[in-house]
């Protein structure tokens, strides 16, 4: 079974990660969301995925740079806010969906830990991974990825083993294009599983379902509606 993630929320016409944007993407059908977390100057966890405002509001003040009640007062279009992360976990929770949590900043393991508690339809993924191997330190029943990003922080190792080295429970690709099925099988044969970067091209994501990824992601979880192979059981 593949599961559709939408990458920030389903955001054509709603901010990226805001409660309206999850709220959307479910309705949409997808099976969980892909948000983004980091800190606040007072270490609270916030879901944005830049580290600056200016692209969506801008101005180019730091989200770390300021305390979490003037981030809290930030209007987005549509007047949306910048959600708690906690506040995010507990709609996502409430209706029993994935939640996948790109953990931009190293450092606050503990603190995510304690916000997910034992909610296990939760995966934590970062491209710093240190953050797989303390979160598991701190609580091994938790799910969590390495997220490689050609070039970046991947230079052609093997995956599966960076993933085992790292205690994660998934390889998470930036590119769905370098995954194909003999890297699947691999994976799977060693107890991981695959969870394939965003893409928005309905050819390329009928492919990743076809070769058994475990996530997909999109921002337009829209586009798989009419799709056959999502003619399948949604029940959590």
């Amino acid at each position: 079974m593949t599961w559709v993630l939408a990458h920030r929320g389903a955001h054509k016409d709603i901010p990226e990660n805001t409660m309206a944007s999850f709220a959307k993407a479910f309705e949409e059908g997808a099976d969980g969301v892909e948000i983004d977390v980091r800190p606040t100057l007072d270490g609270a966890l916030v879901v944005f995925h830049d580290e600056t405002l200016e692209r969506m509001v801008g101005v180019k003040e730091s989200i770390s740079a300021l305390p979490l009640d003037k981030v809290l007062k930030v209007r987005l279009s549509g007047d949306e806010h910048i959600p708690l992360l906690e506040e995010a976990l507990k709609f996502i929770k409430a209706l029993s969906k994935w939640a996948v949590l790109d953990i931009k900043v190293p450092g606050f393991e503990e603190e995510i830990v304690r916000i997910i508690d034992d909610y296990e339809k939760t995966i934590t993924t970062s491209l710093y991974f240190t953050v797989s191997k303390r979160i598991k330190s701190i609580k091994p029943s938790l799910k969590t990825a390495v997220m490689l990003w050609k070039g970046l922080n991947y230079h052609g190792e093997d995956p599966i083993e960076l993933a085992m080295k790292y205690l994660a429970d998934y390889i998470h690709f930036t590119d769905p294009l370098i995954i194909d099925q003999e890297l699947v099988l691999r994976a799977k044969n060693k107890g991981l599983g695959i969870i394939a970067g965003c893409s928005n091209n309905l050819k390329v994501l009928k492919r990743l379902m076809e070769i058994g990824v475990d996530f997909i992601m999109t921002d337009y979880p829209s586009i798989l509606r009419s799709y056959e192979l999502r003619s399948r059981s949604h029940g959590t």
